[in-house]
């Protein structure tokens, strides 16, 4: 399988760079960055993306769950997103259950269980299975198999 498109909707410049070392280390290709649900929006609809990362609170307001509202609103274009959040209210994780995220991780985020996540919702979206198989193999530890 080719590189998987990321798209990184994030205002915080220190955890834009963890994400986007992470998964570039799994060999993920970011192909967008935002910081505002405006450039998110603008982004979004300009690029050709397989999957998002939204943080919840962009500049101290929740537009990533706005983001992700629009963006299902307009099925044509729709591509599976979660959020990689500090936010660990119970009614802003109420809130951004109804926009059908397919996971919800919090931050300090773990490299492989973001990678994992990733790749299972690419897989649940697109119900195909093991599409990862080839391409991560090299990734896992040999002696356990």
């Amino acid at each position: 399988m080719s590189k998987i498109r990321v798209l990184i909707i994030e205002d915080d410049p220190f955890e834009l760079n963890k994400i986007k070392l992470s998964l570039e280390k799994y060999n993920f290709k970011i192909v967008g960055t935002a910081t505002n649900l405006k450039d998110a929006l603008e982004v979004y609809y300009s690029i050709n993306v397989d999957i998002i990362i939204i943080d919840i609170f962009l500049n101290n307001k929740p537009e990533g769950i706005t983001f992700a509202k629009t963006i299902i609103s307009k099925n044509e274009k729709l591509r599976p997103f979660l959020f990689l959040t500090s936010a660990i209210s119970k009614t802003i994780f109420e809130t951004a259950k109804l926009t059908n995220p397919y996971s919800y991780l919090l931050k300090p985020f773990n490299e492989l269980e973001l990678k994992y996540s990733l790749e299972l919702a690419i897989e649940n979206f697109t119900e195909s299975i093991n599409i990862f198989k080839e391409s991560s193999s090299k990734y896992y530890n040999k002696s356990f198999y």
